[in-house]
Protein backbone atom coordinates (compact mmCIF):
# COMPACT_ATOMS: atom_id res chain seq x y z
CA UNK A 1 0.00 0.00 0.00
CA UNK A 2 1.28 3.24 -0.69
CA UNK A 3 2.06 6.28 1.85
CA UNK A 4 -0.36 9.83 1.50
CA UNK A 5 2.94 11.39 0.18
CA UNK A 6 3.44 8.39 -2.56
CA UNK A 7 -0.59 8.50 -3.30
CA UNK A 8 -0.40 12.31 -3.86
CA UNK A 9 2.41 12.01 -6.48
CA UNK A 10 0.44 8.34 -7.86
CA UNK A 11 -2.75 10.96 -8.75
CA UNK A 12 -0.43 13.91 -10.49
CA UNK A 13 0.68 10.62 -12.32
CA UNK A 14 -2.54 9.71 -13.71
CA UNK A 15 -3.17 13.39 -14.16
CA UNK A 16 -0.36 13.71 -16.69
CA UNK A 17 -1.40 10.28 -18.38
CA UNK A 18 -4.74 11.23 -18.91
CA UNK A 19 -2.81 14.39 -20.73
CA UNK A 20 -0.36 11.75 -22.51
CA UNK A 21 -3.69 10.12 -23.71
CA UNK A 22 -5.61 13.28 -24.79
CA UNK A 23 -2.86 14.98 -26.58
CA UNK A 24 -0.46 12.65 -27.44
CA UNK A 25 -3.04 9.59 -28.44
CA UNK A 26 -1.53 7.03 -25.84
CA UNK A 27 -3.28 4.20 -24.95
CA UNK A 28 -2.69 2.97 -21.83
CA UNK A 29 -0.78 -0.07 -22.95
CA UNK A 30 1.43 2.23 -24.93
CA UNK A 31 2.69 4.21 -21.65
CA UNK A 32 3.19 1.00 -20.02
CA UNK A 33 5.47 -0.11 -23.07
CA UNK A 34 7.45 2.76 -22.77
CA UNK A 35 8.04 2.89 -18.75
CA UNK A 36 9.18 -0.73 -19.62
CA UNK A 37 6.32 -2.48 -17.27
CA UNK A 38 3.16 -4.10 -17.75
CA UNK A 39 -0.04 -3.71 -17.65
CA UNK A 40 -1.18 -4.76 -14.84
CA UNK A 41 2.09 -3.50 -12.73
CA UNK A 42 0.94 0.22 -13.70
CA UNK A 43 -2.81 -0.31 -12.60
CA UNK A 44 -1.26 -1.34 -9.61
CA UNK A 45 0.80 1.57 -9.01
CA UNK A 46 -2.36 3.45 -9.80
CA UNK A 47 -4.57 2.08 -8.10
CA UNK A 48 -2.61 2.74 -5.00
CA UNK A 49 -1.55 -1.13 -4.50
CA UNK A 50 1.87 -0.52 -4.93
CA UNK A 51 4.40 1.99 -5.03
CA UNK A 52 6.18 3.69 -7.78
CA UNK A 53 9.99 2.36 -8.81
CA UNK A 54 12.12 5.47 -8.84
CA UNK A 55 13.37 4.18 -12.31
CA UNK A 56 9.70 3.83 -13.83
CA UNK A 57 8.75 7.87 -12.50
CA UNK A 58 12.62 8.96 -13.86
CA UNK A 59 11.39 7.08 -16.89
CA UNK A 60 7.41 8.82 -16.85
CA UNK A 61 9.07 11.95 -16.05
CA UNK A 62 11.48 11.75 -19.18
CA UNK A 63 7.88 10.68 -21.24
CA UNK A 64 6.47 14.26 -20.09
CA UNK A 65 9.43 15.75 -20.95
CA UNK A 66 9.59 16.82 -17.07
CA UNK A 67 12.27 16.42 -14.73
CA UNK A 68 12.01 13.74 -11.88
CA UNK A 69 11.80 17.11 -9.33
CA UNK A 70 8.80 18.42 -11.20
CA UNK A 71 6.52 15.61 -10.72
CA UNK A 72 7.28 15.30 -6.84
CA UNK A 73 6.90 19.12 -6.18
CA UNK A 74 4.09 19.52 -8.14
CA UNK A 75 5.86 22.29 -10.35
CA UNK A 76 4.19 25.34 -12.36
CA UNK A 77 5.72 23.19 -15.60
CA UNK A 78 4.08 19.95 -14.53
CA UNK A 79 -0.20 21.82 -13.45
CA UNK A 80 0.40 23.33 -17.30
CA UNK A 81 0.38 19.73 -18.86
CA UNK A 82 -2.58 18.70 -16.95
CA UNK A 83 -5.69 18.32 -18.75
CA UNK A 84 -8.28 20.70 -17.31
CA UNK A 85 -5.65 23.03 -16.50
CA UNK A 86 -6.72 25.47 -19.28
CA UNK A 87 -10.47 25.14 -17.61
CA UNK A 88 -8.97 27.17 -14.92
CA UNK A 89 -6.93 30.08 -16.70
CA UNK A 90 -8.36 33.31 -15.95
CA UNK A 91 -6.73 35.20 -18.54
CA UNK A 92 -7.65 33.37 -21.28
CA UNK A 93 -9.98 35.37 -23.32
CA UNK A 94 -9.36 38.61 -21.16
CA UNK A 95 -8.55 40.19 -24.76
CA UNK A 96 -11.16 39.15 -26.78
CA UNK A 97 -14.79 40.41 -27.92
CA UNK A 98 -17.76 39.62 -26.56
CA UNK A 99 -19.25 37.66 -29.25
CA UNK A 100 -15.95 35.38 -29.48
CA UNK A 101 -16.54 34.52 -25.86
CA UNK A 102 -20.02 33.84 -26.33
CA UNK A 103 -18.95 31.80 -29.02
CA UNK A 104 -16.70 29.65 -26.69
CA UNK A 105 -19.67 29.74 -24.01
CA UNK A 106 -22.24 28.09 -26.60
CA UNK A 107 -19.12 25.19 -27.67
CA UNK A 108 -18.28 24.69 -24.49
CA UNK A 109 -22.43 23.67 -24.02
CA UNK A 110 -22.93 22.01 -26.42
CA UNK A 111 -21.41 19.15 -28.43
CA UNK A 112 -19.85 19.29 -31.85
CA UNK A 113 -22.63 17.39 -33.73
CA UNK A 114 -25.51 19.36 -31.56
CA UNK A 115 -23.16 22.50 -33.38
CA UNK A 116 -23.83 21.19 -36.26
CA UNK A 117 -26.77 20.05 -36.36
CA UNK A 118 -27.61 23.81 -35.33
CA UNK A 119 -25.98 25.31 -37.90
CA UNK A 120 -27.40 22.81 -40.58
CA UNK A 121 -30.96 24.08 -39.27
CA UNK A 122 -29.69 27.53 -39.52
CA UNK A 123 -28.92 27.12 -43.07
CA UNK A 124 -32.14 25.55 -43.72
CA UNK A 125 -33.77 28.18 -42.35
CA UNK A 126 -31.64 30.98 -44.70
CA UNK A 127 -32.57 29.16 -47.89
CA UNK A 128 -36.49 29.21 -46.79
CA UNK A 129 -35.53 33.12 -46.00
CA UNK A 130 -34.05 33.93 -49.57
CA UNK A 131 -36.37 30.98 -51.87
CA UNK A 132 -37.10 34.44 -53.89
CA UNK A 133 -34.09 35.53 -54.53
CA UNK A 134 -32.41 32.92 -56.72
CA UNK A 135 -28.73 34.22 -56.78
CA UNK A 136 -28.81 34.54 -53.12
CA UNK A 137 -30.47 31.19 -52.69
CA UNK A 138 -28.08 28.87 -54.96
CA UNK A 139 -24.97 30.97 -52.77
CA UNK A 140 -26.66 29.58 -49.18
CA UNK A 141 -27.26 26.37 -51.20
CA UNK A 142 -23.37 25.53 -51.11
CA UNK A 143 -22.46 25.65 -47.36
CA UNK A 144 -26.16 23.71 -46.70
CA UNK A 145 -25.14 20.86 -48.79
CA UNK A 146 -21.46 21.41 -46.96
CA UNK A 147 -23.13 20.99 -43.99
CA UNK A 148 -25.14 18.59 -44.41
CA UNK A 149 -22.42 16.24 -45.52
CA UNK A 150 -20.55 17.32 -42.40
CA UNK A 151 -22.94 16.14 -40.35
CA UNK A 152 -23.42 12.63 -42.13
CA UNK A 153 -19.80 12.55 -42.21
CA UNK A 154 -19.61 13.18 -38.25
CA UNK A 155 -21.28 10.15 -37.73
CA UNK A 156 -19.42 7.69 -40.11
CA UNK A 157 -16.21 9.39 -38.43
CA UNK A 158 -17.76 8.44 -34.90
CA UNK A 159 -18.21 4.72 -35.85
CA UNK A 160 -15.19 4.39 -37.46
CA UNK A 161 -12.77 6.20 -34.21
CA UNK A 162 -15.07 3.34 -31.87
CA UNK A 163 -12.97 1.02 -33.63
CA UNK A 164 -10.13 1.87 -31.37
CA UNK A 165 -8.14 4.11 -33.78
CA UNK A 166 -5.11 5.72 -31.85
CA UNK A 167 -5.91 9.78 -30.68
CA UNK A 168 -2.86 10.67 -33.67
CA UNK A 169 -5.06 8.73 -36.28
CA UNK A 170 -8.05 9.98 -35.33
CA UNK A 171 -7.10 13.52 -35.50
CA UNK A 172 -5.25 12.93 -39.05
CA UNK A 173 -8.44 11.59 -40.79
CA UNK A 174 -10.36 13.91 -39.27
CA UNK A 175 -8.20 17.57 -40.48
CA UNK A 176 -7.92 15.54 -43.80
CA UNK A 177 -11.78 15.44 -44.22
CA UNK A 178 -11.73 19.08 -42.79
CA UNK A 179 -9.13 20.31 -45.65
CA UNK A 180 -11.41 18.21 -48.30
CA UNK A 181 -14.24 19.88 -47.34
CA UNK A 182 -13.05 23.58 -47.58
CA UNK A 183 -11.60 22.58 -50.85
CA UNK A 184 -14.98 21.29 -52.17
CA UNK A 185 -16.61 24.64 -50.07
CA UNK A 186 -14.48 26.95 -52.23
CA UNK A 187 -14.67 25.47 -55.62
CA UNK A 188 -18.32 25.53 -55.28
CA UNK A 189 -18.60 28.90 -54.12
CA UNK A 190 -16.49 29.42 -56.99
CA UNK A 191 -18.23 27.96 -59.82
CA UNK A 192 -21.52 28.35 -58.27
CA UNK A 193 -22.49 30.85 -61.23
CA UNK A 194 -22.33 28.12 -64.01
CA UNK A 195 -23.71 25.28 -61.13
CA UNK A 196 -26.70 27.72 -60.86
CA UNK A 197 -27.24 28.09 -64.64
CA UNK A 198 -27.10 24.34 -64.87
CA UNK A 199 -29.16 23.77 -62.58
CA UNK A 200 -31.89 26.20 -63.51
CA UNK A 201 -31.35 25.10 -67.24
CA UNK A 202 -29.95 28.70 -67.94
CA UNK A 203 -33.92 30.17 -67.29
CA UNK A 204 -33.24 32.60 -64.96
CA UNK A 205 -31.37 35.39 -65.12
CA UNK A 206 -30.77 36.68 -61.47
CA UNK A 207 -28.69 33.72 -60.70
CA UNK A 208 -25.85 35.57 -62.52
CA UNK A 209 -26.26 38.53 -60.37
CA UNK A 210 -23.26 38.82 -57.35
CA UNK A 211 -23.76 39.65 -54.05
CA UNK A 212 -21.69 42.21 -51.65
CA UNK A 213 -20.99 38.91 -49.66
CA UNK A 214 -18.99 37.16 -51.50
CA UNK A 215 -15.59 38.67 -51.12
CA UNK A 216 -15.93 38.40 -47.03
CA UNK A 217 -17.01 34.36 -47.91
CA UNK A 218 -13.68 33.95 -49.88
CA UNK A 219 -12.08 35.52 -46.66
CA UNK A 220 -14.01 33.00 -44.28
CA UNK A 221 -13.65 30.16 -46.57
CA UNK A 222 -9.25 30.73 -46.48
CA UNK A 223 -9.50 31.16 -43.11
CA UNK A 224 -11.13 27.66 -42.73
CA UNK A 225 -8.67 25.85 -44.60
CA UNK A 226 -5.59 27.65 -42.86
CA UNK A 227 -6.75 26.51 -39.34
CA UNK A 228 -7.34 22.93 -40.92
CA UNK A 229 -3.87 23.23 -42.90
CA UNK A 230 -2.53 24.24 -39.57
CA UNK A 231 -4.22 21.97 -37.60
CA UNK A 232 -2.89 18.82 -39.46
CA UNK A 233 0.74 19.88 -39.64
CA UNK A 234 0.76 20.49 -35.97
CA UNK A 235 -0.45 16.95 -35.36
CA UNK A 236 2.19 15.63 -37.52
CA UNK A 237 4.82 18.03 -35.79
CA UNK A 238 3.54 16.97 -32.31
CA UNK A 239 4.01 13.02 -33.46
CA UNK A 240 7.15 12.72 -35.35
CA UNK A 241 8.40 9.95 -33.51
CA UNK A 242 5.21 7.94 -34.98
CA UNK A 243 6.21 8.42 -38.94
CA UNK A 244 10.00 7.27 -38.03
CA UNK A 245 11.75 10.46 -36.07
CA UNK A 246 14.41 9.73 -33.46
CA UNK A 247 11.71 10.35 -30.25
CA UNK A 248 14.72 11.96 -28.05
CA UNK A 249 13.79 14.82 -30.84
CA UNK A 250 10.63 14.65 -31.83
CA UNK A 251 10.27 15.32 -27.69
CA UNK A 252 10.82 19.07 -28.13
CA UNK A 253 7.33 19.61 -30.22
CA UNK A 254 5.08 17.94 -27.97
CA UNK A 255 4.19 20.77 -26.55
CA UNK A 256 2.76 22.55 -29.68
CA UNK A 257 -0.97 22.25 -29.11
CA UNK A 258 -2.14 25.39 -29.98
CA UNK A 259 -4.11 24.43 -32.94
CA UNK A 260 -5.14 21.50 -30.91
CA UNK A 261 -6.59 23.33 -27.57
CA UNK A 262 -8.35 26.12 -29.95
CA UNK A 263 -9.32 24.26 -33.19
CA UNK A 264 -13.28 23.91 -31.85
CA UNK A 265 -13.23 27.16 -30.99
CA UNK A 266 -12.02 28.93 -33.86
CA UNK A 267 -13.89 27.02 -36.51
CA UNK A 268 -17.69 27.35 -34.40
CA UNK A 269 -16.58 31.09 -34.41
CA UNK A 270 -16.02 31.75 -38.34
CA UNK A 271 -19.11 29.54 -39.27
CA UNK A 272 -21.06 31.44 -37.03
CA UNK A 273 -19.41 34.55 -39.57
CA UNK A 274 -20.47 32.66 -42.46
CA UNK A 275 -23.93 32.11 -41.03
CA UNK A 276 -24.17 35.72 -40.22
CA UNK A 277 -22.48 36.97 -43.64
CA UNK A 278 -25.24 34.77 -45.29
CA UNK A 279 -27.60 36.79 -43.77
CA UNK A 280 -26.48 40.26 -43.76
CA UNK A 281 -25.97 39.12 -47.62
CA UNK A 282 -29.82 37.84 -48.30
CA UNK A 283 -31.12 41.06 -46.02
CA UNK A 284 -28.85 43.71 -48.60
CA UNK A 285 -30.57 42.09 -51.81
CA UNK A 286 -33.88 41.61 -50.61
CA UNK A 287 -34.72 45.22 -51.13
CA UNK A 288 -33.37 44.86 -55.08
CA UNK A 289 -34.15 41.53 -55.48
CA UNK A 290 -36.43 41.35 -58.47
CA UNK A 291 -38.73 38.35 -59.65
CA UNK A 292 -37.13 35.92 -61.82
CA UNK A 293 -36.22 36.67 -65.27
CA UNK A 294 -36.02 33.98 -68.06
CA UNK A 295 -33.85 34.29 -70.34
Amino acid sequence: MQTPEEYEITERVAALIKSLKKQRGYTKRDISEKLGIGLTTLDDYLNGVSSFKLGTLLKFAQLCKVELGDILDNTEKVRKLYVDSKKDDKSLGKNIGDLFMFVMFVQVMLSPPTLNLIFLLVTLFLLFYARRDFSSFFLVVNFFFIYLFAYVEFGFLYRLFKSGYSGFMQNLIMFSFHISNDVLLILLLKNRMAISLYLTKGKVASVLDGNHIDGPLYGLLLCFLFIDVSAFIENMIRNLERVGINESFAMQFWEWTFFYDYFEYMKVTIMFLIILALYIGIVIRKPTAKPALTV
